[in-house]
């Protein structure tokens, strides 16, 4: 019944200790899914605390059960030392073998029972302490919720450790009882010390194996400890790889947001300069048509030039004719009224060509040097004819005097008229020659505003050549800089797409992971159950393949999570390396910018 009993209550320590890893394992899952906040952070911090306490607690509970087994052992030693001396004191007595060995087995039975009792007492009070402990963290823990399934399986597990804790009472009693129906009875049969000497090897041989088995139940603590500490310190450096990983998603996030702004600012910019591009060339077609219509205005004025010149010819040889005409001195009142004729005519030149100056015409110029040339000539000519007229006076000196008296009347007046005439063509001239400067001004002042306009012209079209150049500059860089910029529009928009697949399949690899973490934890638990059902039934040749079979996808479940961890290292270096190609990528931008 003891040995059951201490098989039954191990069982129930198993089960419990499955379901605190079972809920602390759910607990440690429960961040990975939410969101690190305040609330979890102290939520997670009180847990920890707690599990920190219950170690603690279960520690000191091994270390004083360590204690308490040293004690067992120094009483059992001192016991066998003190059964010793009576024997060694009944054989100097001088009482028989027989009598003896009873003796030394009765005392040694009754030692092992004190002990058994004394170790059953404290077995019973620490498992007391402990159902206390576990009632209030219960009542603690689940005060105020809802009753689940893991509540229920924990009152169940209670109900059954009182159980059992009432079946070792009763052993107690049973056994108390035995140890004193024993001193009252005082000896016993060969037979029943046969078998109770069986019965102490059988227990010796089952507490060796519980011993063994308490030992090996402590490495596997100190194991799934050490392993649950890896877990936690595993999943929180998971935690923070997720939280490094959330943050730069952010910051990439923010980064991308810049650079389409800085995308949309770089294409109003374009837009902008394209607008200023059709502006320069509206005003490029302008300047060309005002350059076009001035090559005409030179052309024309051209023309007129050459007109002019021809014009000016045909006069010189006007004048040539004339001078040739009036070398004759009996010509010259011919010479005086075409000399008059000349003058009525040169008057209507002027006028026209003063006409002409107001209207600015370059033959008005051209006239009035004419104009000038031919009273020269006149003048030339009208003294000429004076001096003729004169030699005639002289001639006509010999002539009687009522032939001079008419002559002279004749002569003083066509004098006179001539000095009428002379002073006409005098003002005339000086009219002509003040024209004559004047035309020169003009002259000059057209010559100027041509040699203005042409450098103007000259200017213009070095600034047109520079615009061109320029604008094909700027259209040639605006072409390659749009190319470049779609070019890492698009490799950035596949890079944003990879990452988020990276992410994606990130995400589903620790769902895949968690669980098959799970699935690990449930085929552990099977196979713990079915270890135990092995112990019950050795001989079950189904139990035996089941758990083979359990064992092979424990083994296949271990080594899909370690690919699929191998999968999560592998996509977190791909990662690494986008993240370090997009920011090669945004430096390239970033000197671009800069560039532009």
């Amino acid at each position: 019944m003891t040995i059951q009993a201490l098989q039954d209550e191990l069982r129930i320590q198993r089960d419990l200790n499955q379901l605190f890893q079972q809920d602390s394992s759910n607990r440690a899952s429960e961040p990975l899914t939410s969101e690190l906040t305040e609330e979890n952070y102290q939520r997670l911090h009180t847990e920890h605390e707690r599990q920190a306490k219950e170690l603690f607690l279960l520690r000191k509970t091994l270390e004083e059960m360590e204690l308490r087994i040293d004690t067992q052992k120094q009483t059992l030693a001192a016991r066998d030392e003190s059964i010793k001396k009576l024997l060694e004191m009944l054989q100097s007595k001088g009482l028989s073998a027989k009598a003896t060995e009873e003796d030394h087995e009765r005392t040694r039975r009754l030692a092992e029972a004190e002990m058994h009792v004394h170790h059953l007492e404290s077995l019973l009070d620490q498992k007391e302490k402990e159902t206390a402990a576990l009632r209030e963290e219960l009542h603690r823990r689940y005060e105020g919720a809802p009753e689940s399934a893991k509540t229920k399986a924990l009152q169940t597990v209670i109900e059954m450790k009182d159980t059992k804790i009432n079946s070792l009472e009763r052993g107690l009693r049973d056994l108390e009882e035995e140890v004193q129906i024993l001193k009252s009875n005082g000896a016993l049969s060969t037979e029943e010390r046969e078998e109770e000497i069986k019965q102490m090897e059988v227990y010796r041989s089952h507490s060796k194996f519980m011993k063994n088995k308490v030992e090996q139940l402590k490495k596997e603590l100190n194991l799934k400890d050490a392993q649950g500490e890896e877990l936690r310190k595993r999943v929180a450096g998971l935690q923070l790889e997720v939280d490094a990983l959330r943050l730069r998603l952010e910051e990439k996030e923010t980064m991308l947001n810049k650079k389409t702004k800085q995308i949309q600012e770089m294409a109003e910019e374009k837009g902008t300069l394209n607008g200023e591009i059709h502006d320069l060339k509206d005003m490029l077609d302008v300047k060309e048509r005002k350059v076009n219509v001035l090559q005409k205005k030179i052309e024309n004025l051209q023309e007129q030039l050459r007109d002019k010149e021809k014009q000016m010819t045909s006069l010189k040889e006007r004048v040539k004719s004339l001078q040739a005409d009036t070398s004759n001195t009996d010509t010259a009142l011919a010479t005086l009224e075409e000399a008059l004729a000349e003058k009525n005519t040169m008057d209507e030149n002027l006028s026209a060509a003063l006409e002409l100056l107001e209207d600015g015409n370059l033959m008005a110029a051209f006239q009035i040097h004419t104009a000038c040339d031919q009273l020269d000539s006149a003048e030339k000519a009208v003294s000429f004819a004076v001096r003729a007229r004169r030699m005639n006076l002289l001639r006509t000196s010999s002539l009687p005097t009522d032939v001079q008296s008419p002559l002279v009347e004749v002569i003083d007046e066509g004098d006179q008229l001539f000095n009428t005439v002379l002073q006409q063509t005098l003002a005339q001239i000086q009219k002509t020659r003040h024209l004559e400067r004047i035309i020169e001004r003009l002259k000059e002042q057209r010559d100027r505003d041509e040699r203005e306009k042409t450098e103007e012209i000259e200017n213009t079209k070095k600034e047109l050549k520079e615009l061109r150049e320029k604008v094909s500059t700027l259209q040639g860089d605006l072409s390659d800089k749009e190319t470049s910029l779609l070019d890492l529009k698009e490799h950035a928009s596949s890079l944003a797409s990879s990452g988020l697949k990276k992410d994606s399949k990130l995400k589903s690899l620790e769902i895949s992971l968690e669980q098959k973490k799970e699935e690990c934890i449930k085929l552990e638990m099977q196979l713990k159950k079915a270890h135990e059902a092995t112990v019950e039934a050795r001989a079950n040749t189904e139990l035996s393949e089941r758990i083979h079979a359990l064992e092979k996808e424990v083994a296949r479940y271990k080594e899909e999570a370690s690919k699929s961890q191998a999968e999560v290292d592998r996509l977190l270096e791909i990662l690494r390396e986008m993240e370090n190609e997009k920011n090669d990528k945004d430096k390239k931008i970033l000197e671009l910018e800069r560039y532009v």
